[in-house]
């Protein structure tokens, strides 16, 4: 009868798998953050700059306030790799954020301070025009986050395949 025995010595294969763990936290977290980086930047540039008003109410006219571009940004990576998980978030802070990305439903508005609703306009008493109700059509949906990260999707997967590799070939170097 013969026999064979097999013996393998792990411990350098297991301290180059705790180093590309280490190395796959740092990488991971750094094409987390690249990723969200680069889909605020193409929102920016996607978000409607819409006409602004004065801090009264008041209509300026054409004003490019460019309020929703700007609260447009990305938040910290939190989470790490070897724990199950990286996250980050890209926002918009400003308040109609949501009903410019996903638009409004038609909707009455009314006053919540005053008795009626006030707007310039040419046709109305000395320049105004009032009402104690006004039936809004609704606006229709004009997205800028969702098509950032859609437009973005093939440079983001190379972002992370790239971060991958670079994990590997520095925890080969460790050895």
């Amino acid at each position: 009868m013969s026999i064979v025995e097999i013996e393998m010595d792990a411990t350098a294969l297991v301290a180059t798998f705790g180093r590309l763990i280490g190395e796959m936290d740092a990488t991971m977290a750094q094409a987390v953050e690249l990723s969200l980086d680069i889909v605020a930047a193409d929102a920016r540039t996607r978000a409607p700059i819409s006409p602004g008003s004065a801090a009264d109410g008041e209509f300026m006219g054409p004003v490019n306030t460019g309020y929703l571009r700007r609260s447009i940004g990305a938040g910290d990576v939190t989470g790490s790799f070897s724990d199950g998980g990286l996250e980050g978030v890209v926002s918009a802070s400003a308040p109609y954020a949501l009903h410019v990305e996903y638009g409004t439903k038609p909707h009455e508005i009314r006053p919540k301070n005053k008795r009626a609703l006030r707007w310039a306009s040419a046709g109305g008493k000395n320049g105004w025009a009032f009402a104690k109700v006004v039936k809004h059509p609704g606006t229709a949906a004009k997205p800028f986050m969702r098509p950032a990260l859609t437009a973005n999707r093939d440079a983001i997967i190379n972002r992370f395949s790239v971060a991958t590799r670079l994990a590997i070939a520095r925890a080969k170097a460790g050895a």
